[in-house]
């Protein structure tokens, strides 16, 4: 058996924190008093823990990650948690801490799970602490922080008016990114915003085009160095004036354009996939000290990217979900409440653990299942791999171009996405019902693109299985996602076909019921 301790934070009405280690003992007949647990310490687990993680959903290997979640269960049939219930515990700290069960100092014990608390209900004598991993912290945050105040006295101010852009959310801008239809701020001064400068630090730079209705102005660009001049009365003659600062990154206009302004520039800051998902934690209080992965995938994915948030609200989770979906890339975090930026690889030769048929849980039949998904390559592979590339931010048709916008620009911003694609109709002999496969990325020219295809024809174009083997969780309690793991358990290939964890899904002992873990491995 194990012994597990855990520890839960709530909030009293005046934001004072009270740690309720109290109600952290071990599982199983042994319940001898713990060195370093409070004096008060009580028997109260009915269910340690019943937790899901997920590399990029539940049986996924494509898509946006999403949050993980869990439920552990405290007796409070007598009234003895009645406090914990009353203060606020959302989004508060929970730690699952274990041992063994002969362990009798609770120094010695490790992190199994650090997250944060969602609801507490109360039923038939207990509460259910819906426990979630650290994405929840940042997940739902908006990526932009601040709102147009939409209280321009006109010609001045930078902050629309409520008839048009007040109360909408400022713009984000990061990275490479082309034909960003930027927001007309000042109506009199002809004043357009690339980017706030607040919710994430932005190093603005000359923009590489600035375009009205498609066609390019061809002002001499002139970066004004002092705000004060900038929005000042007298305004460009035969110039575009820039400014990049605390304020923000701005362009100003001459005279009032013919359509809409779109902007294609490179903002200044780190723009690798890792970089942006970095700059976003960071921003959002995570410390860079929380957040490991990310020179591992700036090495496997070195290629610029861009990624623009408008008027609208984008939230944390969105943004890093469209990011990373380029790379097939994760942002979870590990047990420890570590973030972890990687992307799906195919299976290392050497396996990081082996589980062999003795190891394997039998109280539900076999122990392993083969699943059927709708997943690339599980379990039919790719004929052909799309990768949608160089994305046009703002697409234009119609009435929207001006009839002198050169050809080759209509046809760009006709489309938001151009095509990369890589054949594999090899498999068709085999797979008679193969069909393509179409990915968005963020990736800025051709030569990344179709890198990214060869990539993806590698990782889906043959035949994948996505297995689930029921283990003790004692002996999963050290893997992680991604990790390769070895199954040589006699059947199918799987003694030569390696694996990677894309879910763990961990049922945690009680006082009744021994622990087990499901892998969701993937190969």
């Amino acid at each position: 058996m194990t012994a597990y301790c855990i520890s839960v934070t709530g909030l009293n009405d005046s934001g004072e924190p009270k740690t309720f280690t109290n109600i952290a003992i071990t599982s199983g007949p042994r319940q001898e008093v713990i060195e370093g647990l409070p004096p008060d310490a009580d028997s109260r687990i009915t269910q340690v823990g019943n937790f899901e993680r997920h590399a990029l959903g539940t049986r996924r290997v494509t898509g946006r990650p999403v949050i993980d979640y869990g439920v552990i269960q405290l007796d409070s049939s007598d009234g003895g948690l009645d406090e914990l219930e009353l203060l606020g515990t959302d989004g508060q700290e929970v730690l699952i801490l274990r041992a063994p069960d002969t362990e009798s100092v609770l120094a010695n014990f490790s992190t199994y799970f650090k997250g944060t608390v969602g609801a507490a209900p109360y039923a038939n004598g207990n509460i259910s602490l819906h426990i979630r991993n650290r994405q929840a912290e940042v997940a739902d945050l908006p990526l932009s922080t601040e709102k147009y105040a939409g209280d321009n006295a006109l010609p001045a101010g930078v902050e629309g008016v409520a008839d048009d852009i007040g109360g909408s959310y400022k713009p984000v801008w990061l990275g490479l990114c082309e034909n960003v239809p930027v927001p007309l701020v000042n109506t009199s001064r002809h004043i357009f915003q690339l980017s706030s400068n607040d919710a994430i630090a932005v190093t603005g730079t000359e923009p590489s085009a600035v375009y009205d209705s498609a066609v390019e102005i061809t002002a001499t660009k002139v970066q004004k160095m002092v705000w004060a001049d900038f929005i000042g009365a007298t305004g460009p003659s035969g110039e575009l004036w820039w400014y990049a600062g605390a304020e923000g990154w701005f362009i100003r206009l001459e005279a009032a354009p013919a359509g809409t302004v779109a902007v294609t520039a490179q903002e200044g800051g780190l723009a690798t996939t890792a970089q942006l998902v970095k700059r976003m934690l960071v921003a959002r209080g995570v410390s860079s000290g929380s957040i490991a992965g990310d020179t591992a995938l700036d090495a496997a994915n070195p290629e610029t990217v861009g990624y623009w948030a408008g008027l609208n609200e984008i939230t944390i989770g969105e943004a890093l979900g469209d990011i990373l979906e380029g790379v097939v890339g994760t942002w979870t975090d590990d047990r420890s409440g570590t973030f972890t930026l990687a992307r799906l690889e195919i299976p290392a030769e050497t396996p990081d653990h082996i589980f062999y048929r003795d190891q394997i849980n039998r109280e539900g039949g076999e122990g392993f299942r083969i699943v059927a998904t709708e997943e690339p390559g599980s379990p039919v592979p790719v004929s052909e791999v799309s990768v949608f590339y160089r994305k046009a931010w703002h697409t234009q048709t119609g009435d929207e171009l001006d009839v002198n916008a050169p050809e080759s620009q209509k046809a760009f911003v006709a489309k938001e996405y151009r095509q990369s694609r890589t054949d594999n109709s090899g498999v068709l002999v085999k797979h008679i019902t193969a069909a393509p496969h179409e990915h968005r990325s963020l990736f800025t020219n051709k030569t990344d693109a179709d890198t990214a295809g060869a990539r993806l024809v590698a990782l889906f174009g043959v035949r994948r299985f996505i297995v689930e083997i029921d283990l003790s969780t004692e002996d999963a309690a050290t893997v992680l996602l991604f990790q390769t793991i070895s199954i040589p358990i006699g059947r199918f290939d799987f003694d030569t076909r390696n694996f990677r964890v894309i879910g763990i899904v961990d049922v945690l002992d009680t006082q009744t019921a021994a622990s087990k873990t499901t892998l969701i491995l993937w190969g």
